[in-house]
Formats: C-alpha cells, sequence, structure tokens
C-alpha cells in the first residue's frame, strides 16, 4: 500500500526494449501506472492477467468502495470495461474492499475480500461480466455476496474457481476470541454449497492456532488446498490444511490429520526460525509449491 497513490508496475522477461527484468517501458510511464490516486490510503491487493493479456487488479477506494480496474496490455485503462477502465460496487454498512480476485475461463471476473454483513465484516464475493457489468446471474441478482463465516469479524484473503464453476474463498475469522482461517464454499450462482459443511463455510484451527487462509486452490476432485498462515508472533512456519470436498480434514493428506507443517530451519543456528506462508501454486505433476518468509 502507498499511501498517495496506487501503482502497478511490468517488469520486462525477454523484450527488444528492455533487458530482463528492467521495467517495460511499453507499459504505462516507464513501465508504471498510477491507480486510484487519493490523498488517502486507496491501494491494490489482488492483482490477474486474461488470456488477451489485459490486467485486472482490485482493491479499495476512499470512501470505503471496493474497486476493480482493468489494463490494456500498454497499461492504458480498458474503455471497454466499466466507465473508463474502473468498476466501484458501494455496499450499503459502509468500508467495504476487494483483496484478491480470479478470472474464469469465460472471462467473467470473480473478487473477494470484506463488507459490512448484519453484524461485522464478512466475506464478501462478487462476478462481474467481461465488460464489467455485474452478474446478474451470482447472488441475489445484483452479482453480489456477502457470507458470514466466524463469529464476529471476517476477511477472505484468497480466491479459486474450481470444477464446475464452484467458487472457494479462504482468510481470516474470529471463533469467539480465536482467530481461525475461514472458507467458505459457493456454487456457480453465487450461494452456499450446502454439501460443504452443511452451509457452506467452516472455520478451521490447527494445533499451531492462530491460523489465517492466505491462499486457496480448489482442486479437480474437489478437495480444497489451503495455505495457512499460522502460529503466534512471527508464525511457527509454512502450515497447509486440506479438506474434503465435505468439509472435512483430508485423512490422506499429512500425517492422516489433513494438515502439513513445515518448520523453517534457522539458517548458521540451532533449532528453528519463525515463518509464515504468504502463497502457493501447484505444479503439473500435482506437486506444490509455497512461498512466504
Amino acid at each position: 500500500m502507498i499511501a498517495g497513490a496506487t501503482l502497478v508496475a511490468l517488469v520486462s522477461a525477454t523484450s527488444a526494449s528492455a533487458a530482463p527484468g528492467e521495467l517495460d517501458p511499453t507499459f504505462g510511464s516507464g513501465g508504471v501506472v498510477q491507480l486510484l490516486p487519493s490523498d488517502e490510503e486507496s491501494h491494490a491487493k489482488g492483482i490477474a492477467v486474461q488470456p488477451d493479456d489485459k490486467v485486472v487488479v482490485s482493491g479499495y477506494e476512499v470512501p470505503g468502495n471496493a474497486v476493480i480496474l482493468r489494463l490494456l496490455e500498454n497499461g492504458q485503462p480498458d474503455p471497454g470495461f466499466g466507465a473508463g477502465g474502473k468498476v466501484v460496487t458501494p455496499l450499503p454498512g459502509g468500508f467495504s474492499e476487494f483483496r484478491t480476485l480470479a478470472v474464469q475461463a469465460d472471462g467473467k471476473i470473480v473478487a473477494a475480500g470484506s463488507a459490512k454483513g448484519a453484524v461485522d465484516g464478512d466475506f464478501l464475493l462478487a462476478r462481474y461480466n467481461a465488460d464489467g457489468s455485474p452478474d446478474p446471474g451470482f447472488g441475489g441478482g445484483d452479482g453480489v455476496t456477502i457470507v458470514p463465516v466466524g463469529t464476529e469479524f471476517d476477511l477472505a484473503e484468497a480466491v479459486s474457481i474450481g470444477p464446475g464453476g464452484k467458487i472457494v474463498a479462504t482468510g481470516r475469522a474470529m471463533a469467539g476470541a480465536k482467530v481461525v482461517a475461514g472458507v467458505a464454499v459457493l456454487l456457480a450462482n453465487g450461494t452456499p454449497d450446502t454439501g460443504f459443511a452443511g452451509d457452506g463455510t467452516t472455520t478451521i484451527e490447527t494445533p499451531t492456532g492462530n491460523d489465517s487462509g492466505v491462499a486457496v486452490e480448489m482442486l479437480a476432485d474437489g478437495r480444497i488446498l489451503i495455505g495457512d498462515s499460522s502460529g503466534a508472533g512471527a508464525g511457527k512456519g509454512f502450515s497447509l490444511v486440506q479438506l474434503l470436498p465435505t468439509g472435512a480434514f483430508d485423512p490422506s493428506f499429512g500425517g492422516g490429520d489433513g494438515i502439513v507443517l513445515t518448520p523453517i530451519p534457522a539458517e548458521g543456528l540451532m533449532g528453528e526460525a519463525p515463518g509464515r506462508i504468504t502463497d502457493l501454486d501447484l505444479l503439473g505433476d500435482g506437486r506444490i509449491i509455497t512461498a512466504g518468509y
């Protein structure tokens, strides 16, 4: 987050006009595009690239609105998306934000974050057509679904599109005084998948504690892989959780409890170092690659 402006930069991999690793001069101004100019703390949190190389960005815009922007390959706002390349989604209750997004195979855009629910913040999921208009076939006809997950404040941090168009989101939730990982699964029309934990939502608490979902993938068979930022303080290592399509822990993953905790060696020292997972991805053969600190 940058106070005063939110930026997107494009770094060259191979280009006739820039060496690998240099900013790409064909994108924006010298490889940088300024978004959401503000004297306050507007910010971009999610980014995805469409097959046509258009760049989709999600975030938050003062005074409290979730926002989606789309840029052409050269960094200019896409005039075919929303109003001048931007779609603002104001919701009742004041503050709302998008923190992540995914582009479906049909070009529709799914964004997730948080919005005011009946009591506190809940998971916010919205779907947009390729032109930025709300998808009336999602949620209550306005393209928006607000999903309570925990007992208090909920915030979606990652979203994934699964088989049959199912959508899974994970993030942070509260269960009483405990911080837990929240998970919500929706059918393609935005309604909760009642085959998942009975109402489409569940919370995860591992023995490490202080759980928060930061990355998610729905596998081809409907199982759900979650990157879990767990542990007090600076964390206890990289934590992965895998759930069955029913929402139960997957006994075939890890030591039979659906959980894998990878301690981080303390370089040059005895014992283990603090650490947290921040993202994950799947290789073509099903192996899992994780990143964090």
